[in-house]
């Protein structure tokens, strides 16, 4: 599912930076597919890392109940984000995921919405198929 919204989100953006000139110059389309590439790169990394986190996460409380240790873990985001390392691969996400699909939201808002639907069902369905 990663694969496939940053991929989406890279080509909208590339072309997306293409049309910003009626007749583009070969060195913008370069740029817009160095763009695209640095996007789809930083959008899949950012995503899989948070993935990751979480489920180091996950294998970290399973451990510590097994033991029968009780650790407690400030609840909410911002103390998710100040206590987990997570910090920057959310503010690649918001750059190179969150803000293109905003973008692509005007011109195509179901398909928009599927993406954000496939990606928040991810960690749903490992969820359930890990248990």
């Amino acid at each position: 599912m990663f694969i496939l919204v940053s991929t989406i989100c890279s080509i909208d953006l590339m072309f997306r930076t293409v049309r910003l000139v009626s007749d583009p110059p070969l060195w913008l389309r370069f740029f817009a597919l160095l763009l695209g590439a640095a996007a789809w790169l930083c959008g899949v990394v950012a995503q899989v890392y948070v993935f990751l986190i979480w489920l180091e996460e996950r294998a970290a409380q399973r451990d510590r109940s097994e033991r029968g240790k009780r650790v407690a873990v400030p609840a909410g985001f911002l103390a998710y984000l100040k206590y987990s390392r997570a910090l920057p691969p959310w503010i690649l996400i918001l750059i190179f995921v969150v803000i293109p699909l905003g973008l692509m939201a005007r011109s195509a808002p179901l398909a928009v919405l599927i993406l954000v639907m496939l990606v928040a069902l991810a960690p749903v369905l490992f969820k359930k198929f890990d248990s």
